[in-house]
């Protein structure tokens, strides 16, 4: 299952936005499936949930810092250009 698993994320890796710590969670948490009892199985699915939902919370925070950034740059951008063709 490992293997298959292993193959897969790496084939859909190109597809998607990615980074390289979401693959290491995916590969890792696939690596671990069918290794182990039934709660080791649960421990795993939930470490990589927990592992993901920082990932996510990092991956907010940047897009709002961002965000921030890119909506300044606009307005001076815009600013500047409207000041040109004055």
């Amino acid at each position: 299952v490992s293997d298959i698993w292993s193959e897969k994320v790496e084939e859909y890796f190109k597809y998607y936005d990615f980074t390289f710590e979401d693959e290491r969670i995916l590969l890792d948490f696939g690596n671990t499936l069918g290794k182990g009892d039934i709660d080791e199985e649960i421990r795993n699915i939930n470490l990589a949930i927990e592992r993901l939902k920082t990932m996510l919370t990092t991956a907010n925070e940047e897009k709002t810092k961002y965000a921030k950034l890119y909506r300044t740059l606009g307005g001076i951008g815009g600013t500047a250009l409207a000041i040109i063709l004055v």
